[in-house]
């Protein structure tokens, strides 16, 4: 093994793709999750329905659900130098809150209203898209957005236990996805609005780049250093 060159940083131990990769960084994917959000508010805007749905079997993104992944996708950029620096802290909470109170407003309505049983699977694709409640948010939504803010407040103290919650937000919504792609995107429920194509990739996008920060910060997710590059 070649000794390290002078002026070489010789303490830096290869961490594999996760170190190296700028697709581990929380501020790529929080790009990506802001893309998201811009995408469904240009939907709406433009009336474009290609652009609030994306897959032709989705129901639409709600216009709320848009502007909080954009919100989401500032907090996931941030979120490395909230870890330094105070003022970048600050707005980091503060933009997890809208998430968490909206997503609780919206369980709370839910759970206080009757919600018609809709049989989707019944209908076109056209009618999925103008029968779906367009302002109102989906049950899974509602769930995740308070469940991804309230664990991006807490990697700041129990990050080994919150990249578990990133890890089964990344599961669900990826089964989500998975199951407009396989041309079954109601086999989560009929009774109920379900999640949209585009929503569950924005939580699919945001939840992986929240939980690779926490497993790089984290030292046990790391493998240790073979003995010969211990000092």
């Amino acid at each position: 093994m070649k000794p390290g060159r002078r002026g070489e940083d010789t303490n830096r131990i290869p961490t594999g793709w996760l170190g190296r990769s700028v697709i581990s960084s929380p501020a790529w994917w929080g790009g990506c999750t802001i893309l998201i959000g811009i995408t469904g508010l240009c939907g709406w805007i433009m009336g474009s329905r290609f652009l609030v749905t994306i897959i032709p079997q989705s129901i639409t993104m709600a216009p709320v659900s848009a502007f909080l992944f954009i919100i989401l996708g500032i907090s996931a950029s941030i979120s490395r130098s909230a870890e330094s620096e105070p003022d970048y802290a600050i707005l980091r909470d503060i933009l997890l809150f809208p998430p968490v109170f909206i997503g609780i407003w919206v369980l709370y309505d839910f759970f206080q209203s009757t919600p018609a049983s809709i049989s989707w699977s019944s209908y076109s694709d056209y009618q999925v898209f103008l029968m779906a409640p367009e302002s109102r948010m989906s049950l899974m939504s509602a769930i995740l957005f308070p469940s991804l803010s309230i664990a991006t407040y807490l990697t700041r103290s129990v990050s080994r236990h919150v990249s578990l919650v990133f890890l089964v937000i990344m599961i669900c919504s990826a089964g989500f996805v998975a199951g407009y792609c396989l041309g079954h995107p109601f086999f989560y429920g009929s009774s109920i609005k379900p999640i949209s194509f585009l929503s569950a990739l924005g939580f699919f996008l945001c939840a992986t780049g929240l939980w690779l920060s926490v497993r790089r910060d984290n030292p046990s997710s790391e493998s240790s250093p073979p003995p010969g590059q211990r000092l």
